[in-house]
């Protein structure tokens, strides 16, 4: 499900005197950074604390009975943890938390724990100079340092959180915030958001701010209406302090809803493969419109790049038989794996690129199918990526399509039955005189040139002899003709 955000100018609190409750989010915004700060800390410590510790098999608890027990897929294999750390790690990063600032909210607790995590456990970026592959990886190697968190953000968690707007509030968990949000919300649009906890000794522990949308636009209105009556779901939002107009703005997160654009279900469209010797690697056609599909010539072009970077990078400290030179030089190889990230990143663009033209081609010609027929691996060989020994992440380009085939309304199908894939059993069965190399589609041939001659308007058509000489024979040829 896409996500989408709107951003929210806060205006005044109504439970609380403005500047009070202003003083009281800047307040916050620190204790949220000293928080994250002491988890990552107790993080590294714990790993300081424990250096022969090696991953084993992952763990689950019961909160009832406090009960430990191990944790097994679908198939009945046992789940590993990663380096990261144990499974009842992530516990311990929270009491951490909390123990470093008490007087906060838990929600904005446990959301800071869980965004420490996600920043630990993230993959490292392509121009990483280092090995580690995680970014836990490279703090252990020693590699970069520990992130280091300065006053930003503050995330609240949806269940407690509370929109409302024309005298409707989103879904609560508690009853009387409902009520109270939705009398609230009869007059102009207000959201709550936690700020204390009960040790904070508070008597408001929670402060509601009105949000300016008299300035948003007719759609972005009646979105905002859909997330107060519950047809739109609230997600994980956050407050964000911008320095340019030295104000506080609330980003409501949402699941954006799929937009239905009603296309014939009877137009059907095919995504084919073209000949490695095409200019691009896919087509898409619906009866006589027809798509080449792919900006295969930036790929190819940055692709060429990396792979002459990487060759030259490899073979900079080599000898002539194979061992390294010099003393006090980094590893040969050391480099080598950044540029591969880098194709990987293009890769992923080109893919978006290319189911968005897939989109836009249903909407021209209305077309409310879509099928895609994936090769088999031999097949893979003589495409348009085999031949050019570049590898292409099938696996991205399929989860795109079905997410964004399904946002917008189109019935996609992948391998169809009884066929199936590319190459397959079936399709040898079905035409046994065939080989591999017959299932890819053929680059149409150009028109001849006769033709394009018929279609100038121009009668007669001169040129000068040393500009005549460099003109194919066809081309004089029809030239002549046509004089």
């Amino acid at each position: 499900m896409a996500v989408g955000i709107i951003s929210l100018k806060l205006g005044k609190c109504v439970t609380a005197p403005t500047k009070r409750m202003i003083k009281d989010l800047n307040d916050i915004a620190e204790m949220n950074r000293a928080v994250k700060n002491a988890i990552a800390r107790t993080w590294i410590t714990f790993h300081d604390d424990n250096p022969d510790w090696e991953p084993g098999q992952a763990t689950t608890r019961d909160r009832k009975t406090g009960e430990e027990t191990l944790k097994f897929d679908a198939k009945g294999k046992p789940i590993m943890e990663i380096g990261f750390g144990p499974s009842g790690l992530g516990r311990d990063l929270y009491r951490a938390g909390v123990a470093a600032q008490p007087k906060l909210h838990s929600s904005i607790t446990s959301m800071a724990s869980q965004a420490v995590i996600k920043k630990l456990q993230a993959k490292m970026p392509w121009n990483h100079d280092g090995s580690a592959r995680f970014f836990y990886e490279a703090i252990l190697s020693h590699e970069v340092h520990l992130p280091r968190y300065n006053k930003g953000s503050i995330h609240f968690a949806p269940a407690e959180l509370a929109f409302a707007y024309k005298g409707e509030c989103s879904p609560s968990k508690m009853k009387a915030v409902t009520v109270r949000m939705a009398d609230l919300g009869q007059h102009y649009a207000v959201v709550r958001i936690p700020m204390w906890s009960r040790k904070s000794s508070r008597d408001v522990k929670d402060c509601i701010f009105r949000v300016e949308v008299r300035q948003m636009s007719r759609g972005n209105r009646k979105l905002l209406e859909g997330v107060a009556n519950g047809e739109v779901k609230l997600r994980g939002s956050a407050l964000v302090y911008r320095d340019k107009d030295k104000s506080w703005y609330f980003n409501l997160t949402y699941d954006a809803p799929a937009k239905n654009l009603e296309l014939n279900p009877d137009n059907v469209a095919t995504i084919t493969m073209l000949a490695s010797d095409g200019k691009n690697p896919f087509a898409i056609n619906c009866g006589k419109p027809r798509w080449t599909l792919g900006k295969a010539r930036m790929l190819e072009y940055q692709y060429d790049r990396v792979k002459i970077r990487r060759s030259h990078l490899r073979s900079r400290y080599r000898l002539a038989d194979g061992t390294g030179k010099g003393h006090g030089k980094k590893r040969f190889f050391e480099k080598t794996k950044p540029m591969s990230r880098a194709f990987v990143d293009l890769q992923a663009v080109f893919t978006g690129d290319l189911v968005a033209e897939v989109i836009k081609f249903c909407k021209r010609y209305d077309c409310g199918t879509v099928i895609f027929r994936e090769p088999t691996m031999p097949l893979r060989k003589h495409d348009w990526f085999g031949k050019r020994d570049m590898a292409f992440n099938w696996t991205l380009l399929n989860s795109k399509l079905v997410d964004k085939c399904a946002n917008v309304g189109i019935d996609l199908k992948i391998n169809p039955k009884p066929d199936g894939r590319l190459g397959t059993k079936e399709f040898f069965e079905k035409y046994p005189n065939k080989n591999i190399k017959d299932f890819v589609e053929e680059v149409p041939t150009e028109e001849p040139v006769e033709s394009l001659v018929e279609k100038s308007n121009r009668k007669v058509v001169t040129l000068h002899k040393s500009k005549r000489r460099k003109l194919l024979p066809e081309v004089r040829e029809a030239l002549d003709k046509q004089a």
